[in-house]
């Protein structure tokens, strides 16, 4: 049954189509390249003269049209190309394998053979699903260009299904839709899904095909209309902000109008998204393509109403098949919605071509890695399967599904990646949510927090004030956001005990009289085997270093102190008097009301109210006004060796000259009896503010009945 709208294809049409193809073709360009795609069109050309297609076309249009889709669609090179053409040799030809490897080797062959064998199994007369499912997934795991041929070998015949009879298109449509289809979209080919889809539908329900498609042409005019007044804004914002770039506007595909309008449960007037704008630029440099991505979506939001949970932001996080770009949803004047789509050069490319375009951008890193690794598993899975195994679409499916679609209690849609769990599902809602999560009602069913959940599920989060986040959450959530909200709590509550932490040490250092330093926290991450000070201040904080412990520590370690000490100063001058002398008939001290009388060159210092001042003639020039004023110094621990007389009052002499005449803070003093008891050997552990101060502190020492030398004691 011949399509009557379809002119025949001849084989001079078909030659003048393979040199325009050896022309397009970026990645075929050698001289060698075309030799062999050359040769390989010859040998199928003979092989294929005197076949026609059921739609009247000469047989060899086929392969030509599947290797122009490969290589110009898809992005497949030389190989893939030879592949292609030969790829109905053996299956619709006289043509055997060893003729294949003899001309064009054994990778060719390889090929061919592969593709024959999915072919076989699958014609349209008789479609055995689990085999195509089979050899599918095979044909994945041992060569992907495989798939990618199938897929262009696929889709030319979708486009000339017309010819066929009404069952037989129902069936290839219906392996199209569920098979090739899903396929397509996780390699990253989205312009080939779309069609696939729209084609397959149009064979599955042609009435409902035909009805959008009378509506779109109804309504096309006015959609136009609307979108350039729309658009011609942005064109004169971009131009402005000298960003270099193409505007086009791209239709909803039937197919897609279709499940909304069941999905919604909508008339086709209420699909607001009929049409899209696709905004492609050209970055500066490679390193600039993100930056502008947003400087474009700035441009636009700063104009426009905004959908907010309609942003896509498919940069930062791309999708598993490699796709990238921004997605917006803006109000236009009329109060209708249109979708803007923002992508590079480079993103559009891999959009259009999937995974197969990758060859473009050495050194960038893409998601086809995750595919790769998905890959590499099922080759090992294959291993072990033998001919009589059967697989269902669910088998096929699970490889490339990625996202599943659940429901909050009101309806409203969460997307999130297979795997997900009702953890995912609170934290996509908000991140307090996620927080506070214990469980989930799934479809009214109590599930803990970790249940993984299933496409269509409807979720209930459960959630208590008395929760706070785990750290084994990170091994039960899957999604970025998730991971990302629940790293950030960690960090802010490390943040806060860490602090926590500091402040108890610095309590302890202060109760001490100790000046914190370097040496000191070195000492104690030392002391508590911490890993770093980050680590000592959270073993603080949350106890696994008792308070009292770490004192003990603080004050053995410590060789410094805070030492605060009063001297007496002029009021009238706000300065220091360094030579001075308290008498001792009234014995000041700090607190006391003070007067200072000038003597020589020193300043005696009385009570104000001390009889001796009252009882004498002093005369205004010598009175000095005088207060008490306090002083903090940094002093330094230091130890000195004493050999003296065995005095049984020495200990006591040492102790008062250091603390009331030289006010010296005693850390240690300690003595022991040598020669029979004559003479005694000690050790003075002391604070001083220099090395000044500690000459001052020795001679003053030496100068103490009994004691016969004084040394410091210096540890290299």
């Amino acid at each position: 049954m011949l399509d009557q709208n379809h002119s025949p294809i001849n084989e001079i049409k078909v030659d003048e189509k393979f040199e325009s193809f050896l022309k397009k073709c970026h990645r075929c360009q050698k001289t060698e390249d075309q030799a062999i795609l050359r040769k390989a069109y010859n040998f199928a050309k003979i092989v294929h003269s005197n076949q026609t297609r059921y739609n009247g076309d000469c047989f060899i249009n086929h392969p030509v049209e599947v290797a122009r889709i490969a290589c110009l669609d898809i992005g497949l090179s030389t190989k893939s190309a030879v592949a292609a053409l030969l790829h109905d040799t053996v299956t619709n030809g006289d043509a055997d394998f060893a003729d294949i490897e003899m001309s064009f080797g054994k990778e060719i062959t390889t090929l061919v053979e592969r593709l024959a064998r999915i072919k076989g199994t699958s014609n349209f007369f008789n479609i055995n699903k689990s085999e195509v499912y089979r050899l599918l997934l095979i044909g994945i795991s041992q060569d992907i260009r495989i798939i990618y041929i199938k897929i262009a070998d696929r889709l030319h015949n979708m486009r000339t299904l017309a010819s066929l009879e009404p069952e037989r298109k129902l069936k290839i449509a219906n392996e199209t839709m569920y098979v090739y289809v899903p396929l397509a979209e996780r390699l990253g080919l989205f312009g080939i899904k779309s069609e696939l889809e729209d084609l397959a539908f149009k064979y599955l329900q042609p009435n409902n095909y035909r009805e959008i498609a009378k509506h779109i042409k109804n309504t096309e005019l006015k959609n136009i209309m609307n979108l350039n007044r729309f658009a011609l804004p942005i064109i004169a914002d971009l131009f402005a902000a000298d960003i270099d770039f193409d505007i086009i506007s791209r239709q909803k595909s039937i197919y897609s109008i279709w499940k909304k309008i069941k999905r919604k449960k909508i008339s086709f007037d209420e699909v607001y998204d009929l049409f899209a704008i696709r905004i492609i630029f050209n970055p500066k440099s490679e390193e600039t393509e993100k930056q502008e991505a947003f400087k474009i979506f700035d441009i636009i939001k700063s104009k426009h109403e905004i959908k907010a949970d309609r942003i896509r932001n498919w940069i930062d996080e791309p999708k598993e098949n490699g796709y990238e770009a921004l997605h917006l949803t803006v109000k236009e004047q009329n109060t209708r919605w249109v979708e803007i789509q923002i992508r590079s050069t480079r993103m559009d490319d891999i959009a259009e071509h999937g995974f197969a375009s990758h060859w473009k951008y050495k050194g960038v890193k893409y998601q086809k890695v995750r595919f790769d690794e998905k890959i590499n598993k099922l080759k090992q899975q294959f291993e072990s399967v033998d001919e009589n195994t059967q697989f269902n679409y669910s088998d096929f499916n699970l490889l490339f599904s990625t996202e599943i679609i659940t429901y909050t209690p009101k309806g409203k849609e969460v997307i999130l990646d297979v795997g997900c769990t009702v953890l995912d599902f609170a934290f996509a809602i908000h991140s307090t949510l996620g927080y506070k999560c214990i469980g989930a009602k799934v479809n009214k069913v109590l599930v803990p927090l970790d249940h993984n959940l299933q496409n269509g599920d409807s979720v209930f989060v459960l959630t208590s004030q008395n929760q706070e986040p785990k750290s084994e959450w990170l091994e039960k959530v899957k999604s970025p956001k998730a991971k990302s909200k629940l790293q950030e709590y960690f960090k802010k509550q490390k943040i806060n005990e860490k602090e926590k932490g500091q402040n108890i040490i610095a309590e302890l250092l202060e109760e001490n009289d100790i000046t914190p330093s370097r040496e000191l926290i070195n000492t104690l991450i030392s002391n508590f085997n911490a890993k770093n000070k980050h680590d000592l201040y959270i073993n603080v904080s949350n106890g696994s270093i008792p308070r009292d412990k770490l004192e003990t520590v603080i004050k053995r370690q410590t060789r410094w102190r805070i030492r605060n000490f009063f001297v007496p100063v002029s009021t009238q001058k706000t300065q220091k008097i360094d030579n001075y002398i308290t008498e001792k008939c009234c014995n000041p001290i700090p607190g006391d009301q003070i007067i200072g009388i000038k003597k020589d060159d020193a300043i005696v210092i009385h009570q104000i109210n001390c009889p001796k001042i009252t009882s004498k003639n002093i005369t205004e020039n010598e009175v000095l006004q005088i207060t008490w004023k306090l002083y903090k110094a940094k002093s330094f621990y230091t130890s000195l060796q004493i050999n003296a007389e065995n005095n049984m009052g020495l200990f006591h002499q040492i102790s008062r000259t250091l603390a009331y005449d030289l006010e010296v803070n005693i850390k240690s003093l300690h003595f022991d009896t040598v020669d029979n008891g004559l003479e005694m050997n000690g050790w003075l552990g002391i604070y001083v503010l220099n090395k000044e101060h500690l000459e001052k502190v020795i001679n003053k020492l030496k100068n103490i009945s009994g004691i016969q030398s004084v040394e410091r004691i210096i540890k290299y």
